[in-house]
Order: C-alpha cells, then structure tokens, then sequence
C-alpha cells in the first residue's frame, strides 16, 4: 500500500503447509518493497527514455531548438536544433555571448532583460519574442520560452528554454495588421520613445492634407498646432 492505496501484490509459496516465522515475513515484506523500489525505477526510466526519443522528433517537426545551461557555465548546451535556428556551426562553442551576437541590435535589450531576470527572478518561467540576424543577414522572428530549475534551497540551478521560429506567423500578424489599418477610416499612427511617426495610415494622411508616406520619420509636434507644443513636450 501506498498512500492509502493498495498498488501491487507480492506473493511467496511453498509445496507444503509451513507456519511462517516472524524473520521470514518480515524477509518477504521487505523483499517485496525492493522489488516495488526496482519497478518504479524501470518504469520512471522507460518514460524517460520514451520522451527522449519523441523530443526530436517534435523538436523538428516544429523547427524549434532547445538549451540548458547550468548556473556556474561558461557555456550552455545547445542541440542541433537551436544551432540551425540560429546559424551557428557545430565546433562554435555555446556562449551567452555568441548567441547574444545573433539578436537584433534593436531587440537586444529585450534580451538584456531576460538574462537579468534569470538571475534574480521575479518568476520561474519567461516567454519572449524578438529578432536575430543569422550570418547570411536573415532576419527571423524568434518565441523563447523557457523555465528556472531550482535547487532544494531554492538557489537556481539550471535554465532551460525551448526557441520557435515564428517569422512566418509574425510575418502573417503584419499583413492583417496592415490591411486593418488602410481600411479603417479613423486615423491610426505610431510614434517611437523619440516622439517620431513610424507609422500612419492613409486616413490620418489625409486627414492632415499629407501625400502617402510623408509623415513616416517626422516628429509627432507636426500634427500639432504651435500653442500646444510646448505643453506635448512637458
């Protein structure tokens, strides 16, 4: 029995009638419980040995990649996977800076932000989308989702993540985006942390009187009328 459950039966016979010694049961009870110890020790193995075999395949199928790292490394452990994600070549060695290298100058302080969270983290799991640049100069969209191994002390002990290609849903997202926006009639644009249009639709342009792209690099103050400049920069 355990936890309350009965779970597996063990039994031992003789050809003729016998009175079972005090030794002798307590030998059958705890042969029995090695023999429970050795079959849950078999059948936690063969699980593992059966996910084992299917990470690859599912790994494939999607185009994913998966890493570890464990606290203490110089360098992770990256699978064939990751390595084709990224355009890295087997002999290069799996450093934090190497695969730093391969995002996005614009993305990376969104790479910068999760390793910092990594080591003093406010959650045990993480999932990030952003770019990187492969070595023929390919952008790709890239989901990294991962998970924080503790120890019994709760010190970290290990991270491991899982990176999807998700250029071309990224890519999709974009287009939809793009048909809303130039058929929606209120006017729609987007400014980056400078204050400059990145983007307007051609509602908003002509809303001001602007010819198509026009706006796109200006700052926001030129929609603006001049008495409210000063109060938009405060």
């Amino acid at each position: 029995h355990k936890e309350g459950h009965w779970v597996a039966t063990f039994g031992v016979n003789t050809a003729t009638p016998r009175d079972w010694t005090r030794d002798e049961v307590t030998l059958v009870q705890e042969t029995a419980e090695h023999m429970w110890s050795a079959a849950e020790r078999a059948s936690t193995e063969a699980v593992l040995r059966e996910h084992a075999q299917r990470l690859p395949v599912v790994l494939h199928a999607t185009a994913a990649g998966s890493w570890t790292r464990n606290i203490g490394a110089s360098s992770a452990d990256w699978d064939e996977g990751f390595r084709q994600l990224y355009g890295f070549a087997p002999p290069q060695p799996a450093t934090l800076r190497a695969w730093r290298g391969r995002v996005h100058r614009e993305d990376r302080p969104i790479v910068l932000t999760l390793v910092d969270d990594s080591r003093q983290p406010t959650s045990d799991s993480w999932d990030k989308t952003f770019r990187i640049v492969r070595p023929d100069g390919t952008i790709a969209w890239i989901q990294s989702v991962g998970r924080i191994e503790r120890d019994v002390a709760g010190g970290i002990r290990r991270l491991a993540g899982l990176e999807l290609d998700v250029t071309a849903r990224h890519e999709a997202q974009n287009r939809d985006l793009k048909v809303l926006l130039e058929t929606a009639a209120q006017g729609i644009l987007s400014v980056d942390g400078k204050g400059t249009i990145v983007t307007a639709n051609r509602a908003l342009e002509t809303m001001f009187g602007w010819q198509p792209g026009e706006l796109i690099g200006q700052p926001l103050e030129r929609l603006l009328p001049s008495a409210f400049h000063q109060i938009h920069e405060q």
